[in-house]
């Protein structure tokens, strides 16, 4: 996951809402296709919670390549239409595993990747792909807080450990011995639109690095000042 900007609400949204009997049914055709265009393009072209590469178009089936999320379950009686509840993601058929808009059905997810926006720095990779989310509750960080999120969407299934790791490796040799302008380039490569897959791993790491290097580098010239 990765905290995603929202921008303005699509102007059709508020005229279902406004529309009698409207419900989210009512929703098809083109200004289903310009929701889901919209989405993906604030979502940097990926999905809102693995990370996948994904797209606003349809398969050869006639099935969208990826479906429109709501956060807050209509089943719960929340506004069908409310853009901040909107999500695009991944159908979930990854290898067989079910992930993503597979794996919830109506089960209350704590995390909101479009409203918590401390999620890029409370979102920790492992050295095997595995991603670990943390909540902060009462004003205190908890380790990996928010498992469950983690378990009901399917984060860790292994497809996705195995292909976050294998950007944690190309990162890694990328950015040996690299300098911190280097690591801010290499970082500003991974934060452009459309984003690269998993592209939360390479920042992470990246970050990371940046903030060793500069520390460092800190450290020295208070050495060579002395």
């Amino acid at each position: 996951m990765r905290y995603i900007r929202k921008g303005p609400a699509p102007a059709c949204l508020d005229v279902y809402r406004r529309t009698p009997g409207a419900d989210w049914l009512s929703v098809t055709g083109a200004d289903k296709a310009e929701l889901r265009r919209q989405l993906n393009e604030e979502q940097a072209g990926l999905c809102a919670y693995c990370t996948r590469r994904v797209t606003d178009g349809i398969d050869a089936t006639g099935k969208p390549h990826a479906k429109i999320e709501h956060w807050d379950a209509r089943s719960s009686g929340a506004d069908p239409f409310h853009w901040p509840n909107l999500l695009l993601v991944c159908r979930g058929d990854l290898d067989r595993g079910q992930t993503c808009d597979a794996a919830p059905g109506d089960a209350v997810l704590t995390v909101h990747p479009a409203r918590d926006e401390d999620l890029d720095d409370r979102v920790r990779y492992l050295g095997d792909g595995t991603i670990e989310i943390d909540a902060v509750r009462g004003g205190r960080r908890v380790r990996n807080g928010h498992q469950r999120d983690v378990d009901t969407l399917n984060l860790n299934w292994h497809t996705l450990r195995r292909n976050r790791r294998a950007v944690a490796d190309a990162v890694v040799a990328a950015a040996q011995g690299a300098d911190p302008t280097r690591l801010r380039s290499l970082l500003d490569a991974w934060s452009g639109a459309p984003m690269p897959e998993y592209a939360g791993v390479a920042r992470y790491l990246l970050r990371r690095a940046l903030s060793k290097r500069v520390a460092r580098g800190k450290r020295r010239r208070v050495a060579a000042d002395g």
